[in-house]
This record gives structure tokens, sequence and C-alpha cells, in this order.
């Protein structure tokens, strides 16, 4: 059944019925979201883009909706519509001059009736998509369009999507089965088998069928499950399928349209409305040499004005069309003097390009032309090329001296500036898809508020595109100009997000903190400044600020109400993080938990913001199981937060939950598996330029190559991670590749500037409160006194064992710091003592921790004047290290047994010093303990 009549069909049109609904005005409701009357305006006029996580966390309870799940979840859908796929959400409208193709409509319609599956192929610029959507506008029932993204890297690019896509198209027309398949897997209902998708939603479509219209269809033609999927619709159901592609699809028996040029007729009527002049005969050869193409019909037209002004043959000039960019009438000098004013006004178009530019793009014509009035384009071409001022038309762009000084004199003309910025800005958002580039272009046509709005709206694509930096200056500078308070709140929440993570994560804090401060100045609700809490939140625990972090999280949460529950789940997942970092795991499962419970209520209305919320509370999880040991619960949590922050465009969380993944191969001595899926996300890592993930991922693999034993490689490694963790100023982070720059010094026998460092890292943590980070690094000071025979080694790894005790669920790191604490008792000649610690360890052969048991067993059979014992459990040690690829373990192991045959021969123990420090060295020991 369809929709009831008169029921807003887009997001702003639903938006202004909804505030009118609740009685308020756009500057009432602006001030209670956070947005500025403007933005609210663009919004309901449907000239900008809504974020469907704003209108889930701040729309929704200003409109009093949290009690209405229909009309909240046909905002959301509206909202994700226009979000996902706005320029293929709705049928395009008629370009200019457009003329009717009578013929080839009448031929694609009888086809569609006749065959229902049609593929409607024609080289780019023969107007595919015009006639398509003409079709569309006029087609009897309803219509579903979809412009899939030309890259085929778009999320519509998946079974799932369009399943989705289509069940809420048939939602909206008011198909109750559809409302069903749209609910399972959502908390309401289990999800169904793929095959049961199939089938409700072939029952769907069937019974109202809609036109299903695939626009940039050629992009399928390297995802053949789309192709089966779309096979499979058309022999099973009796709905039209129209794709309009640059290629044939691989779709056995499908119907194939392809269109050509325009008829005669028809061209000829394109070449009258574009204002041409000519006679018949050479009309029709114009339209021959052109092939009826409508976008070279307009590219030719405008050097035909020309010419035919100065009085050649026209018949003359269709007939060498295609040689005119390479001839040269006239040698001139090699300046800007002398230009033609077609040529100087292509010229100043180019000037405000900061890149090469496409001059037969239909659209950028158009545009241009409109704005700078009408100009011989091929004529302007021709002669910038036979004056070597560009090279080739499609790749344009001026020397950059010449660019430069045709930019500046325009100045003198700043009305005419600021038009030629319009054109360049729609141009490169619409035609281009290329959001920085048209802020940029807004913000020097004077038009900051616009270039803020695309900033706020494309942070996510450009965090993706590594365009984060460019941004964030950009940012950076709109913020300079005259600016709503709201407009200039969100743009310096844009600001943080886009440099949290990078090395200037300091200016993203101050870039959040002034964003909050705005909040609180002006009024705005709890809710708005919780929204930007979160995010300040999870940039200070990137910073090792978690004590801030959580207490943030926690007051921002008491200031919230039931209804904020989109707020109050984010809170909650950075909350979940702070405990971890602080080493409370039961709290933070308990938090991470109820963060979970909170996404599942949003999952139906918000699907997007609860898997946002799912991918971090299983990133957090994922650590505090892989921390216990837990491996099968920790590798869980990680790739469902991989594949969670990867489904909703969250590429930095992934990696970080793949970084752990890798960690976690390497603690199960998979070391091989640890480095390949390490060094596999390096190339995303610096490509857009994450540096909190590029330390992390140096950081681990610089350990797993210290458990490889190569010392050199590892402290190169740890190296750059502590540079690229120093400027973003993360003191854990730091510390981390502190604590292993100190193992491999230890390896490589520099004991001395080993405890300098190890000293210093737990100075410069002393107060962050991360407990299993801190029990770490007095390990590791104990593992330098071990090795320099320094009786001091007893306290310190006593004090950081009772460190590690006092959390609830790491009993490997427990374990470690017995076995090393054991080892000090036996340096310090308390055998007995040691040999009772080892005993109470649990006997865990995971990783290197069977190795490192093994090894203070050898130790103390050796010291105990076992040298038998001690070498057949060196030899056992040597073995399982050499198949797992433990390089450090595997050389102490055999230094232990030469020990041992030494002993052997001898009949008397080593000093205890001389083996003591075997496991983190390679250099020799200290053969007598001395005090300190």
């Amino acid at each position: 059944m369809a929709r009831p009549s008169g029921e807003p069909d887009t997001f702003g049109d639903l938006l202004r019925y909804l505030r009118r609904r609740a009685k308020l005005t756009q500057r009432e409701f602006g001030a209670l979201v956070g947005y500025s009357e403007g933005q609210i305006c663009r919004l309901e006029q449907s000239q900008r883009r809504p974020d469907p996580t704003t209108v889930a966390a701040l729309f929704l309870p200003a409109l009093g909706l949290t009690d209405q799940p229909r009309v909240a979840a046909r905002l959301l859908e509206l909202a994700d519509t226009a979000r996902t796929g706005a320029e293929g959400s709705g049928v395009p409208g008629p370009p200019p001059h457009q003329v009717a193709r009578t013929g080839a409509l009448t031929l694609l319609r009888a086809r569609l009736e006749a065959e229902r599956c049609v593929v409607l192929c024609g080289l780019p610029g023969m107007g595919k998509t015009s006639l398509a959507a003409t079709l569309a506008r006029d087609w009897p029932g309803g219509v579903f369009w979809l412009t899939l993204d030309p890259s085929g890297s778009g999320p519509e690019e998946s079974i799932s999507s369009l399943i989705r896509r289509l069940v809420r198209h048939a939602a909206s027309r008011g198909l109750g089965q559809a409302r069903r398949l749209l609910e399972t897997g959502t908390g309401h209902e289990p999800a169904l088998p793929r095959e049961e998708q199939l089938r409700l939603l072939t029952d769907v479509l069937d019974a109202d069928p809609p036109l299903i219209c695939l626009d940039n269809a050629q992009v399928l033609h390297d995802n053949p499950r789309i192709v089966t999927f779309v096979a499979h619709l058309a022999t099973t159901t009796s709905v039209p399928i129209l794709l309009v592609s640059r290629e044939e699809l691989p779709l056995p028996g499908t119907s194939v349209v392809r269109l050509g040029g325009m008829s005669g007729t028809e061209a000829r009527t394109l070449v009258e409305r574009l204002g041409g002049n000519l006679p018949d005969a050479v009309a029709d050869r114009l339209v021959a040499r052109t092939g009826g193409s409508p976008m070279l019909l307009r590219l030719a037209l405008g050097q035909l004005r020309r010419d035919a002004a100065d009085g050649p043959d026209p018949a003359r000039l269709v007939e060498r069309l295609e040689t005119q960019p390479e001839v040269a009438s006239f040698l001139m000098d090699t300046t800007l003097d002398g230009l033609s004013a077609g040529s100087q006004r292509l010229v100043g178009l180019l000037s405000v390009f900061r890149g090469p530019v496409d001059l037969h793009d239909e659209a950028l014509v158009e545009l241009a032309q409109a704005a700078d009035e009408p100009y011989d384009l091929l004529e302007a071409i021709a002669e910038l090329r036979r004056r070597q001022l560009i090279d080739h038309p499609s790749l344009a762009t001026l020397h950059p001296l010449v660019h430069d000084h045709v930019y500046a004199h325009l100045v003198a003309d700043v009305g005419r500036r600021r038009r030629l910025h319009a054109v360049a800005a729609a141009w490169s958002e619409r035609a281009g898809d290329e959001p920085l580039e048209a802020a940029w272009h807004y913000l020097r046509g004077g038009s900051p508020d616009e270039a803020a709005d695309l900033l706020v709206q494309h942070t996510r694509t450009l965090l993706r595109r590594g365009q984060a930096a460019e941004a964030a200056e950009l940012a950076a500078e709109v913020l300079r100009r005259d600016l709503p308070p709201e407009d200039r709140r969100s743009l310096l929440v844009a600001r943080g997000d886009l440099l949290a993570g990078t090395d200037h994560a300091g200016d993203a804090e101050a870039a959040y903190r002034q964003a909050l401060a705005g909040a609180h100045q002006t009024g705005a609700p709890a809710s708005v400044a919780a929204q930007i809490t979160w995010r300040l939140s999870e940039s200070l625990l990137l910073r090792g600020q978690v004590y801030d972090a959580r207490d943030l999280c926690r007051r921002a949460a008491a200031s919230l109400g039931d209804g904020d529950t989109v707020i109050l789940a984010q809170l909650a997942a950075i909350e979940c993080q702070a405990h971890l970092m602080l080493g409370d795991h039961d709290d933070a499962i308990a938090v991470g938990e109820r963060a979970l419970d909170l996404a599942l209520t949003m999952t139906t209305v918000s699907p997007t913001i609860a898997a946002e919320v799912e991918a971090r509370v299983h990133a957090t999880l994922g650590i505090v199981h892989r921390i216990r040991r837990e491996r099968a619960a920790a590798e869980d949590h990680l790739r469902r937060s991989a594949a969670a922050a990867r489904a909703v465009g969250m590429p930095r969380l992934a990696i970080r939950s793949t970084y752990n993944i890798g960690a976690l191969l390497a603690e199960d001595g998979q070391l091989d598996a640890a480095v390949a899926t390490l060094t596999g996300i390096l190339p995303e890592i610096r490509e857009t330029a994450d540096s909190h993930n590029l330390g992390r991922v140096l950081q681990g693999l610089g350990m797993v190559r210290y458990m490889q034993g190569q010392g050199d490689a590892a402290l190169a490694l740890f190296d750059e991670g502590r540079d690229v963790n120093a400027r973003l100023a993360d003191v854990q982070a730091v510390a981390a590749c502190e604590n292993g720059v100190a193992l491999a010094l230890l390896a490589v026998g520099r004991s001395a500037e080993a405890r300098e460092v190890a000293e210093r890292m737990l100075e410069d943590t002393a107060r962050t409160g991360e407990r299993i980070a801190r029990a770490n690094y007095l390990d590791t000071l104990g593992n330098v006194a071990l090795v320099e025979g320094d009786p001091q080694a007893v306290p310190v790894l006593t004090e950081a064992r009772e460190l590690a005790a006092e959390i609830h669920g790491a009993p490997y790191v427990l374990a470690v710091l017995d076995l090393h604490l054991a080892l000090a008792h036996a340096a310090a000649g308390r055998l007995e003592e040691a040999r009772k610690i080892v005993a109470s360890v649990a006997r865990e052969e995971m990783g290197d921790l069977g190795l490192e048991r093994l090894y203070t067993e050898g130790v103390l059979a050796l010291l105990d004047g076992d040298a038998a014992e001690s070498l057949g459990l060196a030899r056992t040690m040597a073995a399982k290290a050499g198949e797992q690829g433990y390089g450090r373990y595997a050389l102490a192991a055999r230094r232990l047994a030469a020990a041992a045959e030494a002993a052997r021969d001898k009949g008397e123990p080593p000093p205890a010093a001389a083996v003591i420090g075997l496991l983190w060295t390679d250099a020799p020991v200290a053969v007598a303990p001395r005090g300190r």
C-alpha cells in the first residue's frame, strides 16, 4: 500500500513538519540542537545533507520523538537516505536546455515493459542518465533510484546494503511486510538467513512493484555478487529494473538498449537552444561529426560562434573540429599579453582552481559560462595549448607563476573573483565530489558559512581520504571569519575530529574545549555539551589523561535524561575505555555491557550510531579479555570491532582493533602471523596520517622483533614509535615505546642506558593511573637490576607484583612477575623462596609464558646443583623457542645449556649472577652481585 498522500517524503520536509508540530521556530529549534538558524533552514530546504548521528542524538529528543519510534525511525531513515545516497536517492532533475528524445524514450519504455530488466549502455556524454531520469519521472508507479559510487567503493555496493535500501523504500511506501524485514536482527526479531530475506524481499517488491533504477551500474562489473542479486530479482519478481551503465554487464538474457547520439531533429533542436545559428547543411554535418553527443555539441558550438563572427567558412571548421586544439595559427610571445578575451576568461577560471580540471566537463562548462558570460571555450583551449599555457584540456592547469599572477590580478575585480570561486565550489562539490576543495572555494568566494557546513558534514570523508590535516587548517581559517555561534561550535568539533589521532592532537583537544566552552557560554542544552564531551574525552584518552576523561564522561552523563540514549551510549563507550586504561577491568566490562545494551535499543532507529558504539566497546572489551588471556573472547570482540568500524566508516578504530589482533597473535606465539598483520595495516595508517595507530604498530612490531631476538631492529622501531608518540604528547604511548627501548638496550648490552630510560618512564607515568602499564615498567626496571646484579631487583619486582595483584583478571602479568621475582630471590641466595614462588605459578603454555617458566626452572635447578635437570630443561626450551620463532628465548636457552654443561664438567654450579640475567641480554652478565 502506498504512503498516505501528503506525508512528507524528504528529510527536509519531514523536519519542517515535525518542528512546526512542536511549535518551534527555526531559531528556537536550532538553539536546542546546537545549530544556527541558517543551518536549520538549509536542512529543511534540502540544501544540506543531515548527519544521522546528530539527528539521532539531538533532533529526536528536541522534537519529542523518544516515545514515538515509528516517526523517529522514519526521520532517521530519511536522514540516512539523504546522507548516504543524496545524489542517487531521488530521480535527477532535467539538465539545462534538455531536448526530448522521443524515439529513444519510447524504445526504452517498451523494452522495460516487455523484458522487465534492461541495461541502458552508451559512451559518456550520450545522455544516458538524462534519458533514464526522464523515463523515471513519468513512470506511473513508485521509483527506487540509486546512483552508485563511480569508484565502486561506496557503502551501497553490497547485497545487504541494497536489500536494506530496497526494504526502506518499500516501507516508506507503506508496505507492512517491509517493516517486519526492517525489524529482523535489531533486537525485536532475530536476523533472518539470507534466503529468507530474499524471499520476503520478493514478496514485498511484488506487492507494489517499483521501477528500480541503478545509475553508474558499470561499477558492478567487478562485483559479481550484486550482479547475481540483480539477476535474482529479475527472475523472481515482477519489478522492472533499469541499469544505466557505460559497459555491458554480465547478465545473461538481459535486454540491452544502446544509446547513441541524438537524432538529427533532436540535435538540431539542441543546437538552436544553445544559440547556434548555422545553415542546415552545416548543422547536419556538425551533428554527424559529433555523433549527436549532447556534450560535444555544447563544446563545439562555442568555437563555431566565435569563428562565424570572424567570417571563416563554418563548413570547413566543422570538418576540422578534432584537430583544432593542435593547430596554432600564430606564434606569439610566451606571456599573457595578447590573449583573446575568451582565453583571458578561461585563464581567470583556471587561476582559481588549485589543481588540474577537465575543461570538457559539461557541468563545469555550464557553470562557468553562466557566471562569467558566454565565451568560446574551444577557441580558448586551443589558444592556451597553442601558447603552451596548458597541456591537455582534460587535465588543464597553469604554470604556478602564471597561475599566481593571474589570480593576483583578479583582486581588481572582487565580484568576478568571487563568482569564479563560486563556480569552482559548486563544481567541486557536485560534479567533482571534492568537499575540501569546495569548502576552500566557498571561503574565498565570501561564503564562510557554506565552507563550514561542508567541512562539518564531510569530516569522515576527509579523514578516510587522508585530507584531515589540510581540512583542519582550512577549518582554522574559516574560524577566523564571522560565523554564528552554532556554526563556530560545530566547526570546532569537526576540527577536533580531524586532528584527533594526528601529530596535532593537542590542537584537537583545544578545539573541543573551545567548542565546549562556547556551548556553556551560549546556554546550549546539556545534550549538546555532552556530545562534545565524549569526543573531548576520547581525545584525552589518546593523550593519557585518563582520570579527566573518565570524570568528564560521568559528569556529562549525570546531566542527561533517559531520552538521551544515543549520547549516554557514546559516553559509556568512552568511560569503558577509561576503566580499561586504569586497570579497572570489572568496571570496564560493566560499563561496556551497559553501553552495548543502550546501543541495542538504538538499533532500529539509528543502526549506524549503534554500530559505532558497538565498534568502540568491542575494541575495549577485546583488550580486557586479551589482558586476561581469554583468547577466544578477545579475538571475537576485536574482530567484531574491526568489522563494525569498517562498516560505518571508522578506519582508525578498525586499524586499532586489527593492531590488537596482531598483538594477540604475538602473545599466542604466532610471531610471523603477527608481523604480517601489523605490517599489513601500515600503508593505510601512513596514507591517512594516523599517528596514534602508527605509534602503536611501531611499538608492536618492535616488541615482536625483540622476541625474535633482533635487538637492533627492535630498538630502531621503538625509537621511531617513541618519536611519533612524543609529537602527540601521549605520555602512556611514549612510555610503552620507552619500555621497549629499555628492553632493546638491555638486549644489546647497554644496561646503564636501559636503567636511565626505565627510571625516566616510571617518573613520567607516575600519575597516569594505568596500573598494568606501570607494573610492566617496574618489571623492566627489575630485569635491568637482575642483569646488573643489583639486589634492588627484589623490592622493585615485589612492588610490580603487588600493583598487578590489585587488578582482577590479569593472570598472565602476575605469572610473569612471579617468575621474575623468583629469579630475583635466587640471585639473593634464597632458592627455597624462589622454588615456592615458581610452584605457585600455573603451568600456562600460551606464547612466551611457558618458555619463561622453563628458563626459571632451569636456572633454579642449575643453582641447586642439578646440572643434568637444568640441561634437559634448557634443551626443551631451545627446541620450543626455535619452533615458534622466539629468537630471544632460543638464545637464552642455548646459553643456559652451555652453563649447565660447564657446571656438569666442573662439578659445581656457577655464580647466580652469571646465569640469572641471560634471559634479557645477549652480552656477558655480571658474575657477582653489587650494591647500589
